[in-house]
């Protein structure tokens, strides 16, 4: 639950907003908020080591709480089924590019309210869009495990101002198209088929078509950004990439010997995920 109501002001707060207090605020007040649907005691809970945002969590809520999340963790599994809510409450996705967006206790993965009008969605009234942050980390285990977040019409808010429908904007290896998506910004994912070396330089390019089309979007590392990668997501060499899921943001070009090309701009640009760390079924 990503807001709840503070006992000491009486106002509602996120759980991103209270996140970013400091430590002894956090300490005092963290036991002292109630549910907004139900009234009953909830209270804060940090962000995970392993991505999930800080939270608001029930103790319980009350049985009839429509937001209460039956069945999941106190973070709750994020798949069709919140996809979904996300949907019919027109909820919109902030990309969190920070270096620390996936990690816990910082405020990059956190969930900002936008109120866009009318009432809170509990049991009745029109729902309010808000908007909520999510790091490349917590994406990647979207687009792997929910094929309703990969059709999705919920739209996702780029760091230059724009918005794309998440349908739109992440665009899987094998659909990239250089005559669709070159000198477009948008968010590539899937597993690459290929690590090499590329020139004296020391930079990596990672092929995803077996065959090294031209026409196939292939991610290149520049040769200064290959050991903060291998750092970031404690890999050894960057061949360790080829059996992983990767999602990278930005912007490919076709380069002078025609090769359609994601250079990556930034290692906190990009997500690694282990197909044994992902959080729900691959679909």
């Amino acid at each position: 639950m990503q807001e709840a109501r503070s006992t000491v002001t009486g106002q509602p707060t996120t759980a991103w907003d209270f996140s970013r207090l400091p430590a002894d605020a956090i300490a005092a007040q963290r036991g002292q908020f109630t549910c907004l649907g139900c009234g009953g005691s909830v209270h804060f809970r940090r962000a995970s080591s392993n991505g999930h945002d800080a939270c608001f969590v029930g103790r319980p809520h009350a049985p009839d709480c429509e937001l209460a999340v039956r069945g999941e963790g106190p973070w709750g599994r994020e798949g069709d089924e919140v996809v979904q809510r996300w949907q019919a409450d027109r909820q919109r996705i902030r990309l969190a590019l920070a270096a620390d967006a996936d990690e816990p206790g910082q405020g990059g993965n956190g969930a900002a309210r936008e109120q866009r009008g009318g009432g809170r969605h509990v049991g009745g009234g029109e729902p309010v869009g808000t908007t909520i942050q999510r790091g490349p980390k917590r994406l990647l285990n979207l687009l792997v495990t929910s094929q309703v977040f990969r059709t999705s019409p919920v739209e996702m808010l780029l760091p230059n101002g724009t918005a794309l429908p998440a349908n739109r904007f992440f665009v899987a290896f094998d659909s990239a198209n250089p005559e669709l998506h070159a000198g477009h910004y948008h968010g590539f994912w899937g597993i690459p088929v290929r690590s090499a070396p590329w020139g004296a330089d020391g930079s990596v390019y990672l092929n995803t078509s077996a065959d090294r089309s031209r026409d196939r979007i292939a991610i290149n590392v520049p040769h200064e950004l290959v050991q903060r990668v291998r750092d970031r997501f404690r890999i050894d060499g960057m061949r360790e990439l080829v059996s992983k899921y990767i999602l990278v943001f930005g912007t490919p070009h076709i380069t002078m010997s025609g090769q359609f090309t994601l250079y990556v701009q930034d290692p906190a640009h990009m997500a690694v995920l282990d197909p044994a760390d992902v959080i729900g079924e691959p679909t």
